[in-house]
């Protein structure tokens, strides 16, 4: 075994080793060689696919040798269209065709707009035609100008004439209008002389100065007969015991002169005795809560007798107060009743015609003042609802002109004197 070790191994020093030792170099050159042995393998292996690599790159060279003296052929032929060598450069070749495509696509957009030009000019030459023609058909005088300024001529000329129709058209509206108002008013004006008629027929009258005191006293009558009515109503109601003519004598002994200083001498009263109710009522329910906390002794006692006296107190300022209401209410319409007993005669003679006219929608006519003093006019309803002229419609104030204007106009003929022209003209 040592001599196989030196064998392979000179330098190995093996004087004096074991068993072992020598089996252990023995492995380690075993190792040794097979590793170079796999090593050899392996460059055997990598060698012969660098052989076939070689032989197939050496065939894709033949190939390529090949594809490029075709190329070469193709490249040739092809450049040989464009002016250039043979041998010119691919860069070249490809400059030179970019060149080439712009300018057909250049070419192509001068074709498209050379052909819309040509579109154009046709589309002026129709419409110069069509724009002369039109105006030698409607007689303008041309006088050799352009199509573009006989166009703008037209296109005025058709706004004035679009204008005129406009105003035109606006006219015969408010035409229109006017004669409907005139309808109106004629239907409102015969239906009024239909029922002026019948009135009269009705009254047994044949004039209208007959008609209207036939109107007055019988307007007058249901006036007086709805204010009978109801001041008995409200007198035996609020009476306070007293009859109807035991009110009248109180009345009667009443100095109308100074009815408005008693309302304000009442309103201060009543305003006090309101006051007066409130404190004592405010008192009883603290005597009240006093005889709940207080209940059997003395004290609840007085309390008690304190509060009967309140309560009797109160009593007879209720009545007071009651009997202030009925004297202020019975002074509100006996100065209604004297300020319609002294109402104008125009005024009055104008609401019995608006009643009239109206057909009962009104039952008369009533002048006030208003907040600032200024004289108001106001249409009465039957049920007593006062409406102002503003509030009224449009047939409703024709219907109050033509009353006032026909009150004015016998008012005058009662006094013998001369109409003007106008009025008769109206």
């Amino acid at each position: 075994m040592a001599h196989r070790i030196t064998g392979f191994d000179p330098s190995a020093k093996i004087d004096g080793k074991s068993l072992d030792a020598m089996i252990s170099l023995c492995e380690q050159q075993i190792e040794t060689e097979q590793e170079a042995r796999d090593r050899r393998h392996a460059i055997a292996h990598s060698l012969k696919d660098l052989h076939i690599r070689q032989k197939r790159i050496k065939d894709d060279l033949k190939t390529v040798e090949s594809g490029l003296i075709t190329w070469a052929k193709e490249w040739e032929k092809a450049i040989s269209g464009l002016g250039l060598n043979p041998d010119a450069h691919p860069e070249t070749a490809m400059e030179t065709f970019d060149h080439l495509v712009s300018f057909f696509k250049k070419f192509d957009q001068s074709e498209e707009l050379r052909k819309r030009i040509y579109g154009m000019d046709r589309v002026k030459e129709e419409f110069d035609r069509r724009v002369h023609e039109f105006a030698a058909g409607i007689g303008m005088n041309t006088e050799d100008r352009d199509a573009l300024t006989i166009a703008a001529r037209l296109h005025r000329e058709l706004n004035a004439a679009r204008e005129a129709r406009a105003s035109l058209i606006k006219i015969n509206d408010q035409l229109d209008e006017k004669n409907q108002e005139i309808s109106d008013v004629t239907i409102t004006i015969r239906q009024s002389q239909e029922k002026i008629s019948e009135l009269k027929t009705r009254a047994g009258v044949d004039t209208m100065e007959k008609l209207a005191a036939a109107g007055e006293k019988s307007a007058r009558k249901r006036e007086l007969l709805k204010q009978v009515e109801a001041l008995e109503q409200e007198l035996n109601r609020n009476g306070d015991g007293f009859g109807i003519e035991a009110l009248e004598k109180e009345v009667n002994r009443s100095d109308i002169d100074g009815i408005d200083g008693d309302i304000d001498r009442l309103s201060v009263e009543l305003r006090e005795l309101h006051s007066e109710r409130d404190a004592l009522r405010d008192q009883r329910q603290i005597i009240q809560h006093d005889i709940r906390q207080n209940d059997g002794s003395a004290v609840a006692a007085g309390a008690s007798e304190e509060a009967e006296a309140h309560l009797s107190s109160i009593t007879q300022n209720a009545e007071q107060y009651l009997r202030f209401q009925i004297a202020a209410l019975i002074l509100e319409q006996q100065i209604e009743t004297y300020r319609k007993e002294n109402q104008a005669p125009v005024l009055g003679r104008a609401g019995d015609l608006f009643s009239t006219l109206t057909l009962g929608s009104y039952a008369g006519l009533r002048d006030e003042l208003d907040a600032s003093g200024k004289p108001l006019l106001l249409g009465v309803r039957p049920d007593g609802q006062e409406v102002a002229v503003d509030g009224m419609s449009d047939g409703s104030r024709d219907q109050l002109y033509l009353a006032l204007r026909l009150a004015t106009l016998e008012q005058h003929l009662k006094k013998g004197s001369p109409c003007p022209l106008s009025w008769m003209i109206s």
